[in-house]
């Protein structure tokens, strides 16, 4: 039996996420291990392990929330956005899954690691309430 992915298993609601936005397409929830406050993850509903996998419909879907995701964060925290998508172990891709990240990087990160050793650059939230008060901050509509 094929195992599922952790982002099968949040799409399943086998897991819990902290949903920013879906559709009937995609979803985006933060990261549970963020490299910075804010950094969402967006995913297809339909599961391709490579963009080259994906038909255009569905990376089109993709493309659309990241747009509104990347757009939202950048509106609501006033910082720049890195988005990034990583494909087969070799590029770094950990999760045979296609994702985007959409990073917040404020102008003082400058000098941090984005693309290099991303698991070494890892951060928390404070608490829980500082990642429940980023959900809402960051949901839309």
């Amino acid at each position: 039996m094929i195992q599922k992915t952790i982002f099968e298993k949040i799409i399943d609601r086998e897991v819990s996420s902290y949903v920013i936005s879906e559709n009937q397409h995609a979803m985006a929830f933060l990261d549970i291990a963020p490299f910075d406050k804010g950094h969402t993850i967006v995913i297809p509903k339909k599961k391709f392990e490579t963009i080259w996998d994906m038909d255009k419909e569905s990376y089109l879907a993709l493309s659309d929330m990241v747009h509104d995701v990347a757009k939202h964060v950048y509106q609501q925290l006033g910082v720049g956005v890195a988005v990034y998508q990583r494909n087969l172990p070799s590029a770094g891709q950990e999760v045979p899954y296609v994702h985007v990240h959409v990073l917040p990087r404020n102008d003082d990160e400058g000098k941090r690691p984005v693309f290099n050793d991303l698991m070494k650059n890892r951060i928390s939230y404070v608490s829980e309430e500082e990642k429940l008060e980023f959900l809402e901050l960051l949901k839309l509509g």
